[in-house]
């Protein structure tokens, strides 16, 4: 009789949410998760989460995206190194890049890079990296669009207002770059690079 209580108890806790989510808890409990929600605290994508709890801005979207992955803008990082840690004008740097590739792994941090350098994927230190390479001018909306596909900040000085403002750039692209910009890492070469 006491499964039997357990089982219809389960039952009508299902059939009792709305009909747009199906919300699953313990047996004794009246709290609810719904399902497909990821509850790992450093990757995931939870609006659910993120509309209860009583915090708005950064806050809020550090709880709407991908906070355990980073994309990297390579050309940018490896340009700024080469120009300003190497002082050579104009330069590309592989060493910018691995550096900032090191730098959030040892954080326990996925990165995925996205660069013009397609010898970038033999290098030894790239073994864990996820590579995208753009054979063009458009490096950074590829480097956008592979961002809002992990749902995660991106690691650059740009600020990519041209792509935001382009009418070839599509509606929910640009969206999802304004509200995700206040997350973009930008960052400094210190005094030990």
């Amino acid at each position: 009789q006491e499964a039997r209580d357990e089982t219809d108890s389960v039952a009508r806790g299902l059939l009792a949410g709305t009909p747009r989510t199906l919300s699953v808890g313990p047996l004794d409990s009246e709290d609810t998760i719904p399902l497909g929600t990821d509850l790992s605290p450093k990757c995931y994508f939870n609006p659910w989460a993120s509309h209860l709890l009583p915090i708005e801005g950064v806050e809020r979207k550090l709880v709407q995206y991908n906070t355990g992955s980073r994309v990297i803008d390579a050309e940018n990082v490896g340009f700024s190194f080469g120009s300003e840690v190497m002082h050579k004008r104009n330069s590309y740097d592989h060493e910018g890049v691995r550096r900032a590739v090191t730098h959030f792994q040892g954080l326990g941090i996925h990165v995925h890079i996205v660069t013009k350098h397609a010898d970038l994927k033999a290098l030894p230190w790239m073994r864990e990296v996820d590579v995208s390479v753009a054979y063009n001018s458009t490096d950074d909306l590829i480097l956008m669009r592979v961002a809002r596909e992990i749902n995660c900040p991106v690691v650059s000085r740009d600020n990519y207002l041209e792509w935001m403002e382009d009418p070839r750039v599509g509606d929910d692209l640009q969206q999802w770059m304004r509200d995700a910009k206040d997350l973009q890492v930008r960052y400094s070469w210190g005094s030990s690079a």
